[in-house]
């Protein structure tokens, strides 16, 4: 299997990104030394993918080293039509490939459901944990990552995405709904804005922040 590699750090050493603690809004540290991406980052790293994805023929996209959804998200559909490919808890024991999550409703066993919200243009979609919440990374059982499901909302829309989970269901939220949605948007964790990760709309550039309540 013929696999593009995406190295983050490397990436980002090359782009002379500043580097930090990720840390949530009560204190506790997430991830040390980590760089930190902004939107101009996101865009050149997105050109960059599409070259390399167009000089090859790829099947495999694997985004190596810890970064905000929304990057992962980006360069994942930037790559396409290989498929995203991720190795995640401890000593890589989740192996998951990444596509769209299909239409329907959520089996209440998964400890999961999604809230949606309109208003105007925008929907929001956030994954809240219900239930036993521990069951794995983030509170849930990734040994049943391909039996989740999205709802399906109204297409023509800028699509907000957030809730507490690991990355791979973020890129696979954002593919569903990249098809018919006029921009996509990932917020990470707590971060106080969701930024646009696939857009369809030349007005709506990669990077776009809109505000979190």
């Amino acid at each position: 299997m013929n696999s593009l590699i995406i190295d983050l750090n490397k990436m980002a050493d090359e782009y002379q990104l500043p580097r930090a603690d990720s840390v949530r809004p009560d204190g506790v540290v997430m991830m040390r030394n980590e760089p930190v991406w902004d939107s101009e980052a996101l865009r050149r790293a997105v050109a960059e993918v599409k070259a390399r994805a167009a000089a090859a023929q790829y099947d495999r996209v694997e985004v190596q080293a810890h970064c905000p959804n929304w990057v992962t998200a980006a360069l994942n559909y930037a790559a396409a039509p290989a498929v995203g490919y991720a190795q995640i808890g401890p000593n890589g024991m989740y192996k998951l490939d990444m596509n769209a999550f299909p239409f329907g409703e959520i089996d209440p066993s998964l400890n999961t459901r999604f809230e949606v919200r309109e208003e105007g243009d925008l929907v929001y979609v956030t994954l809240v944990p219900i239930g036993n919440a521990d069951a794995g990374a983030h509170g849930f059982d990734l040994t049943r990552f391909d039996e989740i499901c999205v709802p399906a909302i109204p297409a023509g829309k800028r699509v907000l995405l957030a809730g507490e989970m690991v990355n791979p269901i973020a890129v696979c939220m954002a593919l569903a709904y990249a098809p018919e949605a006029k921009a996509v948007y990932l917020r990470f964790h707590q971060n106080p804005y969701y930024y646009c990760c696939i857009s369809s709309d030349p007005e709506i550039p990669l990077g776009d922040m809109i505000a979190a309540e």
